[in-house]
């Protein structure tokens, strides 16, 4: 839906050049990109089969609508394959990226999810991004009309 950071292009949603959007084609292929594997992961949310031509997003955890996604040193944190949670070092240490963290979750009637990710410059200790959780309901909550009017992408 949107993006804000320092650099210009930053700032407007159709001026990104990378990560405009991340297909989740199938289990295989999340599980091949380390942040966004966790990212899914730690939000309840799971990749299923390829039945019908496609795959299939479900909830991993029965109940969850809102998680929380967290990185302590993206320049160091690795998954449990030993791959860096963000493979992309060139952009963490250029920006001077140190915790990586997010909150987001399923809406209640819909197979949408939404997810905020920040990079922050300084080490955040995780209880301190768990306070922020809470904004997963309230962003839902503002968003939700988008969605039913089917203008959420």
């Amino acid at each position: 839906m949107g993006t804000r950071g320092l650099e210009p292009e930053w700032n407007d949603r159709t001026a990104s050049r990378a990560h405009v959007g991340i297909p989740l084609a199938s289990a295989e292929f999340v599980d091949a990109i380390p942040m966004i594997s966790r990212l899914l992961s730690e939000l309840g949310i799971a990749i299923g089969g390829m039945d019908g031509g496609g795959a299939q997003i479900v909830r991993s955890k029965v109940g969850n609508l809102s998680g929380m996604f967290y990185v302590s040193d993206a320049r160091t944190e690795t998954d449990d394959q030993g791959r860096l949670i963000l493979s992309a070092q060139d952009f963490v240490e250029e920006h001077g990226v140190r915790t990586v963290f997010g909150f987001g979750g399923a809406y209640m009637l819909e197979r949408s999810y939404c997810a905020v990710i920040l990079f922050a410059r300084e080490t955040i200790e995780a209880d301190h991004a768990h306070e922020l959780a809470p904004l997963s309901s309230a962003l839902k909550a503002a968003t939700m009309r988008l969605v039913d009017q089917g203008r959420f992408f």
